[in-house]
């Protein structure tokens, strides 16, 4: 349970800060299909 709570935040700003800035990945977004999002980042990308 601990591991989820840091796991899944650390993905989610990963996913937001590829998205943002092109960091790791380069530049890439997310569309409104994987709607519900957190600034632009699917919440099920924390999960994954």
């Amino acid at each position: 349970m601990v591991i989820s709570l840091v796991i899944t935040p650390t993905s989610l700003a990963v996913a937001y800060a590829g998205a943002r800035y092109g960091f790791w990945f380069g530049h890439y977004n997310y569309t409104e299909k994987f709607a519900p999002l957190i600034a632009g980042v699917p919440i099920a990308i924390g999960f994954a």
